[in-house]
């Protein structure tokens, strides 16, 4: 819908597009693709923290490692500290997000039961590998055209606004103090189709289905952007979703009113997961008579 503009790193002023090599009948070539990483984050994390933090009403009282937790699955591990089991346990029933994603708890690591595949451009030097993994009757159309020409490029101007010592004294319209600087990049062109797939683990439940769905359905209601650039409308996706036998509806409703009934219990989780433990008073023996 928009370009696509997920960075693969900067050279000067020009950000290059992410690429990866594929080999194909005429060699090597660099195709244009997206992170399962970013996919990740964007498209899950992200909009299903902001729905906890929403429907549990939670703005304004997380701390930093919580919303860590939220937002990056947990970044603070506290050393030679024994796994609480039963802090894993409550983490699982309560919160299908962190369970589905995997986190990062005080005490261990808790493996996730999702796997992201990154995002492939539907070109002729992918066919080979999209044809491999798509459902038997999928089909998309003759005459697919080659990586290059989804390629394009991207220009802004930036201005640099005149020293406020000196913004008194300069008119209006007067520029004389500033300096016009270009940046640009790479991208990937408005109308290109990206093939992308979800793994869930056999131990996921519906309930693991239905927050993934309702985590998709908010990223795309929320704009659906994913890369760089995205305050200047980069990246905006529209999503086709394939259903895996589940009912959507039934499995996003189904995480909604997990998330309600055990909204006390889930806040009261949240805000006691980095919590100091007491300090333990020594007793003072008693003097002996």
């Amino acid at each position: 819908m928009s370009p696509i503009t997920h960075q693969l790193g900067t050279v000067g002023n020009e950000s290059i597009v992410n690429t990866e090599d594929v080999r194909t009948s005429l060699g090597v070539r660099k195709v244009p693709k997206l992170s399962g990483n970013a996919i990740r984050h964007r498209m899950i994390r992200a909009p299903g923290a902001e729905y906890l933090i929403e429907a549990l009403d939670l703005a304004g009282q997380l701390n930093r490692d919580t919303m860590n937790l939220l937002y990056h699955g947990g970044l603070k591990r506290v050393a030679a500290q024994l796994a609480s089991l039963q802090r894993i346990a409550d983490m699982q029933r309560l919160f299908p997000l962190l369970d589905l994603l995997g986190c990062c708890l005080p005490e261990d690591i808790v493996e996730g039961k999702l796997a992201a595949m990154q995002a492939m451009l539907v070109c002729s030097e992918n066919m080979n590998r999209i044809q491999s993994i798509v459902p038997g009757d999928w089909k998309a159309g003759d005459g697919i055209a080659n990586a290059s020409s989804f390629v394009s490029r991207w220009q802004y101007v930036r201005g640099k606004l005149p020293k406020s010592e000196l913004s008194e004294t300069l008119d209006e319209g007067d520029t004389d103090d500033s300096k016009m600087m270009p940046f640009s990049g790479t991208c990937v062109m408005p109308g290109a189709v990206w093939l992308h797939g979800f793994v869930i683990g056999s131990r996921a439940t519906q309930l693991h289905y239905g927050c993934l769905i309702h985590c998709l359905r908010r990223w795309q209601a929320s704009g659906a952007m994913i890369g760089g650039q995205s305050s200047r409308g980069h990246g905006i996706l529209d999503m086709q979703l394939q259903s895996c036998g589940w009912d959507q509806d039934e499995s996003a409703a189904m995480y909604e009113q997990h998330v309600t009934d055990n909204a006390v219990e889930c806040r009261e989780w949240l805000l006691s997961c980095y919590e100091k433990p007491a300090k333990k008073t020594k007793k003072k023996q008693k003097e002996l008579a």
